[in-house]
């Protein structure tokens, strides 16, 4: 089974390397010819060549790669690894894979480690014919030696005997788990077949090691005792078995063997050297190869790949060895290919200006960068650069100087050879010559929105010939030091002018220079060796002037040479100091705070501490080109230069890190390790002399990240500028000597035990990251709505308390309330990104902050409210006296805020706002939770006390006002809950850009706005009586009544149904017991009322319309009525008389008789009429 499965990975590398041909690889190095032989063609190929526009590219296939000489299988880096003795565990090789043929002359090389080192096991074991261990190297556990054994011809069969050769070596500090590369080399004379014989041994610290070389002169049995005969097995961690076939498992190995090969040549000692460096497996055996011990395993042995050989932080396969091998793969590819497919110039970029794959002897020509009409260009068409490809020595191709002059306009192109002229100028009276070019170069920087990449190109090339002319100028001794404030000058408008060259009004330029970030790394390194000279300058300065007080150095007064640039774009601050008088140093402090925009100051800060510069007799040593007595006996003096870019980001979009090159081309990812923060520049100087390393303190920055959003792996890093990527940028950055010391969500503080260039890098898997300065999509569609839902709720519920004319001060206070949560949700949703400029940004902050304060304030005054409204009803007994006015309510809603946000911002100063929003910093975030925390812990503190006195008090009032109360105070209590969600979701949505966040958001908005309608609109008692009292006075305009009609108006007329007012009411039944009951404030009452008031109006109106229809009768009926009236009393006076007359003699019946008389005549009368 085993065989077979060696055959099929045997079967599918072939597969692997059928590109691959078999032609021997003449390796043109400096090691002997023993080594340069033909290794497995299974495992060893010639690459196919690949023309591709950066160079020639090795094409290995799957499973193999180009290992700068041939392309080697992935497999070959593997190793053996024995990890018990539970049955017989080997490596083999017999007559039936491959014949060894008998050796005079050897070389056996190997790596191993040993798993225990008292344990006993074999490495290398021979068995000729059935005598086993012919030739063995083994470790004994007991004495910790390894031993080589070896038997002759002439013993073979007699086991009993010693062996003709035994020799023994002990490796000092020997220690487990750790790779040993051992070589035994055998070398015979065939005069008098003596042997010279050495062991070499590499231990982890690297380098060929021989702790013993034997060198035996004469002895036939020695000689013959170190032959390796013909036919021979061989065995890997395991004793050769006996002629019984039974392996000893006291001598199998507990450990790993790699990388094992034999040659029947004796290798020197650089060749043995060379193999404990293979690391790119260049090297194989002429006899056996590590390849074919693939195909013998037995039992329990474990195939490793790869083999993870290392030695420490030396060793030839660490990381670094990897990583540096890298580094040369596409120069050595070019190489082989060009022998083979004629050399070319690979494609590159340089000037700004991507030069094509070019033959060499060949020219070739290119557009100018720049979408602008440059006024050098002879014709109409689009400027030209031109570039020529020539062959050097090694028949390579090699690229010549770019000639883009038409590239560049006119002022730019004097400009570049004004400061080419540089050089030939007088250098002592320099550099105060080149201020002219410089007022020069900054005027123009400072009218220019640069688009064309040349540009500004010439003018970062200016500037470094300006410092090149100024350093020759430097080491030239001159007559006559130039004046400090006149260096200041000078010093002053180089800032000026790389400030402008900074500016973001040129990033369409600095977008289109190649690569990414050179150009930028350019002017970073023009500036480091500008403040070096300013250095140089002023202390020459300082010295010359005071040439008397050299040895007395604490007398010299050092405040001139301090200096403070404070641009938008680049911040300087210069200051010296003598050692003693030093108690540390920061930018910015407290006075550059003053100084600088708000945006920079939080974007983070450097600090040296006061024991920096403690040891000085140790750092003495560091100083180049001076003696410690030298610099014990100028004038002591410390100066400290503190730079900070605060848009450096933009400018170096990328790191490149070493670590992060892969294995083969170099391809790097720019999802990992960009930079995320502003870069800090910190040069320390001891008199000129620049320290580089050995700082007794740390130097500490504190970064604030520009994008915190899906970041990981934060690293603090230092630029350097002479470690040289091949084909790449001549910069990277360098985790080396820089560590992080703590971060958070919003900064990291770094330390860093050198000075250069600091920042911050982080991994940013975002697949549409933008680098350039946008502002952050803090809000998303959901908050918009849930914030316009909710202003506009609250909004209408303010403006139909204002229609029904409600008047109480209940009613008040939720329209301010309204309009403070309205206001605060406009201002966030539109002021939130108004980033430019600054003053707005500020006035924005400051306003949310305010109206977030003032939507709390007034929903405790909805608690005080409430609850004075019930204490007053339930123990006073005046009618409008328990509210009292709104002063008070007004003075905590909108008064106090403003006293909180002003005192805030007046005690944080620019520390207050945050820099990518308009908002409070994040460390500030206390600044809000404070108040609001205090604000909501009194609201429901007050909402309980009120749900106590109103549980006490009840039973004193009606259901109606009960239930008023109530539905008062569920308000109350879902407005606190609500407001608190929402406003903590508005900071959540901010910080983590997640959709989920926003839609929740929205969602409380809402809610809240829903509920300030239904409770304080459709549920308010008040309004529900404005209602009703409106509709009953249309119906009596309706009607004809008006409000003087008397009772009607006094009537009709409904006093407010609030709380105070149910309260109050409730009062009042109490104290009059024998009073109606209150029907006239009951609303059916009222109703029934107007519905019999209408129906006598009604009946009152038949009546009159009868009345006016009976008119001319009744005047008739009137008339008969009178005439009767007068009829009746002349009959009367008649029947007096006649009853006078007869009276005497008229007894008993007379008086009928007159009576009946009397009706007689009325019956005639009104018969007539």
């Amino acid at each position: 089974m085993a065989s077979l499965l060696s055959i099929g990975v045997n079967l599918l590398t072939v597969l692997c390397c059928l590109a691959c041909t078999t032609e021997s690889l003449e390796f043109e190095t400096a090691i002997s010819d023993a080594l340069k032989t033909e290794c497995h063609a299974d495992f060893y190929c010639r690459p196919e060549c690949l023309d591709r526009p950066d160079g020639y590219y090795c094409e290995c296939g799957p499973g193999f790669m180009w290992n700068s000489y041939t392309c080697v299988s992935l497999a070959v880096d593997s190793s053996m690894v024995f990890s018990n003795r539970a049955n017989a565990s080997y490596a083999v090789i017999n007559n039936r894979t491959k014949i060894l043929p008998k050796q005079y002359n050897f070389t056996i090389a190997l790596f191993v480690k040993l798993f225990h080192l008292n344990e006993t096991g074999t490495l290398f074991s021979l068995r000729k014919d059935s005598h086993g261990n012919y030739v063995r190297i083994w470790y004994s556990g007991s004495d910790r030696r390894f031993h080589i054994e070896a038997y002759s011809e002439l013993q073979i069969g007699r086991t009993n005997e010693a062996p003709q050769f035994s020799f023994s070596f002990k490796i000092d500090n020997l220690r487990p788990r750790e790779w040993y590369h051992l070589a035994w080399t055998n070398l015979m004379h065939p005069r008098n077949r003596s042997t010279d014989w050495k062991v070499y041994i590499t231990p982890p610290q690297g380098g060929t090691l021989p702790p013993k070389i034997k060198r035996s002169v004469g002895g036939s049995n020695i000689a013959e005792g170190a032959t390796l005969p013909n036919r021979t097995e061989l065995y890997l961690g395991q004793n050769s078995p006996n002629a019984s076939n039974h392996f000893d498992m006291r001598f199998a190995l507990l450990g790993e063997i790699s990388h094992f090969n034999m040659w029947n040549e004796t290798l020197t000692r650089e060749d043995v050297a060379a193999l404990a460096t293979d690391d790119k497996h260049r090297f194989c055996g002429n006899q056996v190869e590590w390849s074919d011990l693939r195909y013998g395993t037995r039992g329990n042995v474990t195939l490793k790949w790869p083999s993870n050989i290392q030695f420490g932080s030396s060793g030839v396969y660490n990381e670094h060895t990897r990583n540096a091998m890298v580094a040369s793969l596409q120069e050595s590819c070019d190489f082989n290919c060009s022998e083979r497919m004629g050399a070319q110039c690979k494609a590159s970029i340089d000037s700004n200006i991507e030069w094509p794959r070019t033959k060499a002897d060949q020219s070739t020509s290119v557009p100018c960068p720049t979408a602008e009409k440059i006024e050098n260009a002879t014709d109409g068409s689009h400027p030209i650069a031109y570039r020529s490809c020539l062959r050097n020595s090694k028949q390579q191709g090699s690229w010549s100087q770019p000639n883009y002059d038409r590239c560049v306009s006119k002022e730019h192109l004097d400009i570049l050879n004004e400061s080419n002229s540089l050089s030939a100028m007088d250098i002592s009276c320099y550099p105060l010559l080149g201020l002219s070019l410089l007022t020069r170069m900054e005027n123009i920087t400072k009218l220019t929105a640069y688009k064309n990449p040349m540009d500004l190109h010439v003018m970062v090339t200016a500037l470094d010939n300006f410092a090149a002319a100024w350093k020759k100028s430097c080491s030239v001794p001159r007559m006559q030091r130039t004046d400090i404030q006149e260096l200041k000058q000078l010093f002053n408008k180089i800032l000026k002018l790389t400030n402008n060259l900074m500016s973001d009004k040129n990033m369409a330029a600095w977008n289109l220079t190649r690569h990414p970030g050179q150009e930028s790394r350019h002017l970073l390194s023009n500036l480091h060796n500008i403040f070096s000279l300013y250095v140089s300058e002023i202390y020459t300065s300082k010295v010359t002037q005071h040439p008397m007080e050299r040895l007395s150095a604490k007398q010299l007064d050092l405040s001139d040479m301090n200096s403070f640039f404070n641009g938008e774009n680049l911040v300087v601050k210069v200051t010296a100091f003598h050692p003693e008088k030093f108690d540390g140093d920061a930018l910015p402090d407290k006075a550059d705070e003053k100084l600088m925009k708000p945006s920079v100051v939080q974007l983070g800060a450097v600090g040296v501490q006061p024991h920096t510069f403690r040891n000085m007799s140790l750092l003495a040593e560091l100083y180049e080109g001076a003696t410690k007595q030298d610099m014990l006996a100028a004038p002591t003096m410390y100066i400290s230069i503190l730079a900070m870019y605060p848009y450096g980001d933009r400018l170096l979009p990328h790191v490149h890190l070493i670590a992060d090159w892969k294995r083969t081309l170099g391809a790097m990812s720019h999802r990992e390790d960009n930079v995320n923060s502003a870069i800090y520049h910190v040069l320390l100087f001891r008199n000129n002399q620049e320290l580089l390393r050995g700082l007794n303190v740390p130097i500490r920055t504190r970064l604030r990240y520009t994008n915190n959003v899906n970041i990981s792996d934060v690293k603090c890093v230092r630029l350097t500028f002479h470690d040289r990527v091949p084909e790449r940028d001549d910069y990277h950055w360098t985790q080396q000597d820089c560590w992080v010391e703590d971060y958070n969500a919003e900064f990291v503080r770094c330390a860093c035990n050198t000075t250069g260039l600091q920042a911050i890098t982080t991994d940013m898997y975002n697949n549409n990251l933008n680098r350039t300065k946008d502002v952050m999509k803090l809000l998303a569609y959901p908050s918009y709505i849930g914030c316009g839902v909710s202003s506009i709720l609250c909004l209408t519920t303010c403006v139909l308390l204002f229609y029904f004319r409600t008047s109480s001060n209940t009613a008040k206070i939720h329209q301010n309330f309204s309009l403070a949560i309205v206001c605060g949700q406009l201002v966030f949703v539109f002021g939130i990104d108004k980033l430019k400029p600054d003053a707005l940004c500020h006035s924005m902050a400051a306003l949310i902050h305010y109206f977030f304060l003032a939507s709390f304030s007034w929903l405790m005054n909805e608690a005080f409210n409430l609850y004075i409204v019930i204490t007053y009803a339930a123990h006073a007994h005046q009618d409008g006296s328990e509210e009292g006015g709104m002063w008070r309510y007004y003075l905590i809603g909108w008064i106090v805020p403003i006293a909180f946000v002003g005192t805030f911002v007046g005690i944080n100063g620019n520390s207050y706002y945050a820099i990518d929003m308009c908002w409070t910093a994040r460390e500030n975030v206390w600044l809000y939770a404070g108040p609001a925390i205090g604000i909501v812990a009194i609201t429901v503190m007050v909402l309980t006390f009120t749900a106590k006195e109103h549980h006490e008090s009840s039973y004193t009032k009606d259901e109606k006002a009960n239930k008023a109360i109530t539905i008062h105070s569920k308000a109350l209590w879902t407005q606190v809950i609500l407001l608190s969600v929402s406003w903590s979701f508005a900071f959540v949505s901010i910080i983590m850009h997640d959709i989920i966040v926003k839609l929740l958001y929205a969602m409380f908005n809402c809610l809240q706005g829903i509920f300030f309608v239904v409770f304080y609109f459709l549920l308010n008692d008040e309004v529900q009586h404005k209602y009703v009292q409106n509709q009953k006075m249309r119906l009596l305009a309706l009607h004809g009544l008006q409000d003087s009609d008397g009772d009607a108006a006094d009537q009709t007329e409904l006093r407010p149904m609030t709380s105070a007012s149910a309260g109050r009411d409730g009062v009042a039944n109490d104290d009059d017991d024998d009073n109606d009951d209150n029907e006239d404030d009951d609303e059916d009452e009222e109703v029934q009322q107007l519905r019999r008031r209408r129906l006598q109006e009604q009946q009152k109106k038949k009546r009159q319309q009868q009345k006016r229809r009976q008119a001319p009768h009744q005047k008739q009926h009137q008339q008969l009525r009178k005439r009767s009236s007068a009829a009746a009393a002349a009959a009367a006076t008649a029947s007096s008389a006649s009853a006078g007359a007869s009276s005497a003699g008229s007894v008993g019946g007379g008086g009928g008789g007159s009576g009946d008389d009397e009706n007689s005549d009325c019956e005639m009368i009104v018969t007539s009429v």
